[in-house]
């Protein structure tokens, strides 16, 4: 019975070293996939600075609907109003 037992642990010590292995492997994947989502992130907030410093420094806007002092109003068609459907 001692030799059952002595065979079967050295059989399990055996595939620690590939549950190791396998562990260490998903390990690496996943350091290597924050490392990418991380470099995404970074650049993904560089552009947002970006967009948010151009929003800043961009002239103000009338809103819809108000005319601007000088300027006509337009007759507004709505869009794909003067076509024909098939």
């Amino acid at each position: 019975m001692a030799a059952e037992l002595g065979g079967a642990l050295a059989a399990v010590s055996l595939h620690d070293d590939y549950v190791t292995a396998a562990y260490l492997v998903l390990f690496a994947l996943l350091l290597i996939y924050l490392a990418v989502m991380a470099t995404k992130l970074a650049r993904l907030e560089r552009e947002l600075a970006e967009l948010n410093e151009l929003a800043d420094n961009r002239p103000p806007v009338a809103p819809a609907g108000a005319e601007r002092q000088g300027e006509p109003a337009r007759d507004s068609e709505p869009v794909g109003a003067g076509e024909s459907a098939p």
